[in-house]
């Protein structure tokens, strides 16, 4: 690991040069979608750095999210009356 010391705690440049030096195949373009999609925790340091919880991101590519139900699977869902 190139003998860096990384944080757990990492802006999102930060937290892909881990990924990168871990042989992790994420993108920092991904990182950030899932950052401003609020896919993953962050917490916010100033106007518009976010700070990732690097165990969290691990455990969002291990386990992914819930599937969910698309409006195209042919259910039918509610929709709420004017």
């Amino acid at each position: 690991m190139n003998d860096k010391k990384f944080t757990k705690m990492a802006t999102i440049a930060k937290t892909y040069e881990r990924c990168e030096a871990e042989g992790i195949g994420i993108s920092k373009n991904l990182i950030r979608q899932l950052v401003l999609t609020r896919t993953i925790p962050t917490v916010r340091v100033g106007k518009n750095t976010h700070l990732i919880n690097y165990d969290q991101l691990m455990q969002f590519l291990e386990n992914g999210t819930p599937q969910q139900r698309n409006a195209s699977d042919g259910s039918i869902r509610r929709i709420e009356a004017i």
